[in-house]
């Protein structure tokens, strides 16, 4: 039994089994694109994909945690539209309603996992997975990725741009500015983990989905915790393009994502803040330091830094390091097992600890000298050159 048929057979929900939904395609496609939505039109679902050429199926998870008359409404319209490259899955029936600690993070692995299985039937030829959200238009040459760029990835995440109407404009670049700063940040500092973690712009390896167990059933963070996962197993590219369209509307489906953060900027009228960059400076002499420390495996020297140092401790780093230098493994297997310790999530809890202990906030108008943003002198140039170093282009 491979990896894919291990996971289809015990942690893919029950959809994914069921053969109506291999009956609904019977044709043979060559990509997959799943679209879970909650509350949304039908002309906002189908303008996902209006612009999107090639021979593709979409499947669309029509999901609510409670009684929802647009949800209802939205899967009444796609019935009567009877389009042939659609398939819907119904998880907002009474009985099928997803639990609301499990949100969206189960809606989209109900409909990737029900993807996974048409890709290991063979109705998709693709062996790649595509999801995205209804609050996007994607580009026409959205599956034209350069397979050379994918062949040792687990993962591949979409450059983006927000676009707003002009009362949020201004809450809208900042908090896409937030994002790609963090990134850009991290980039420079040599995480591994440096990519931008947005649900709507995500393609990954079936395989490696598979290997991950698929989605993590969450309300909130399902992208982040999964790309965290795929991330142990293999790299994420983040692509020059093409570039998706997400709208910057608000939104209060979700406890945290773009249309709170939005709404929650524009409305505090204040300017917004990012992180200092020393925060970044902190993360990158640890990582640094962690790579010596690989390669070395000597008795723990201590950080020259009191912050990240304090802040390592509270992870339990030393001892962990230590338990670890006791079966003294190999400089390639130390520097995985730190590198897959030292994940996203760490990576972004030593920031914010960075920024609460010692280096604290700056205006995103004004953020002074930046190391991995050198020429930025102004919000535009500073949202230029993160997009460049996270993204390339």
């Amino acid at each position: 039994m491979n990896q894919v048929e291990k996971y289809l057979s015990r942690y893919a929900e029950p959809e994914a089994r069921q053969s109506d939904f291999h009956n609904q395609a019977p044709n043979q496609f060559d990509h997959v694109l799943v679209i879970p939505a909650y509350s949304e039109t039908l002309a906002e679902v189908t303008r996902t994909w209006q612009a999107l050429e090639g021979n593709f199926l979409v499947i669309v998870v029509v999901n609510s945690p409670e009684p929802d008359e647009a949800t209802e409404q939205l899967a009444q319209d796609l019935a009567k539209e009877s389009l042939p490259n659609v398939m819907v899955i119904d998880r907002f029936s009474e009985s099928r309603r997803i639990p609301p600690r499990q949100g969206v993070g189960l809606a989209r692995k109900v409909g990737c996992d029900v993807a996974l299985s048409l890709i290991a039937a063979g109705v998709v030829r693709d062996s790649w997975i595509f999801t995205t959200d209804a609050d996007v238009t994607l580009p026409a040459d959205y599956f034209e990725i350069p397979k050379r760029l994918l062949s040792k990835s687990a993962a591949a995440v979409f450059p983006f741009r927000h676009v707003a109407e002009a009362a949020y404009a201004d809450a809208c670049q900042a908090y896409e500015l937030s994002m790609l700063y963090y990134a850009a940040g991290i980039r420079w500092a040599e995480s591994k983990y440096a990519y931008t973690t947005i649900g709507s712009t995500l393609a990954f390896s079936a395989n490696h989905y598979a290997g991950v167990r698929g989605f993590p059933k969450r309300n909130t963070g399902e992208d982040f915790y999964l790309l965290n996962k795929l991330r142990k197993s293999a790299p994420i590219t983040s692509l020059e393009g093409p570039i998706i369209t997400i709208s910057g509307r608000v939104s209060e489906r979700v406890p945290i994502g773009t249309g709170r953060a939005i709404e929650k900027i524009n409305a505090s009228g204040e300017t917004a803040s990012i992180e200092h960059p020393d925060c970044y400076v902190a993360l990158k002499e640890v990582l640094s330091w962690m790579k010596d420390l690989a390669a070395r495996q000597t008795v723990t020297p201590k950080l020259q830094d009191r912050t990240s140092e304090q802040i390592l401790d509270a992870f339990g780093f030393f001892e962990h390091y230590e338990n670890k230098r006791a079966q003294s493994p190999s400089q390639a297997v130390m520097e995985k097992h730190l590198t897959d310790w030292f994940d996203a999530l760490k990576t972004r809890q030593f920031i914010h600890r960075a920024r609460d202990l010692q280096y604290g906030l700056v205006p995103i108008t004004d953020p002074g000298p930046i190391p991995f943003a050198p020429s930025a002198t102004n919000i535009e140039m500073l949202h230029r050159a993160c997009r460049k170093r996270v993204f390339g282009a």
